[in-house]
């Protein structure tokens, strides 16, 4: 759809791929394979229960990511558990929320009388 708007498609592509590269090699030294792939996937894919414009997708994935990182902290800090799988629960906790909402949701609109 952005092709056929005149975006260039190509360069925001290779731009992506080398920016997301970036992140991954810096962050897996920093925070551990577990916390980067759980930031790439479990944000994201809750993002896209709740979105199907490309711009409400990344602002809410960012949203997510924050707060669920921020939240796994407190979360770790009150109860004294490791960061990591603190803020990788809260985000899994939320994804799920989330697709129980969903499903619940779409569950009452098709057992609603006509």
């Amino acid at each position: 759809m952005a092709k056929v708007q005149g975006v260039p498609v190509q360069v925001y592509r290779y731009t992506f791929v080398v920016l997301l590269s970036l992140m991954v090699a810096v962050s897996i030294k920093a925070v551990g394979i577990l916390l980067v792939n759980a930031f790439l996937v479990i944000p994201a894919s809750t993002a896209k229960l709740l979105s199907h414009r490309f711009n409400q997708f990344l602002a809410i994935s960012t949203v997510i990511g924050v707060l669920s990182g921020v939240g796994g902290m407190l979360v770790s800090g009150l109860l004294s558990f490791a960061s990591g799988p603190s803020i990788v629960l809260l985000q899994f906790l939320l994804f799920l929320v989330v697709l129980g909402l969903i499903k619940l949701g779409n569950r009452k609109r098709t057992l609603k009388p006509h």
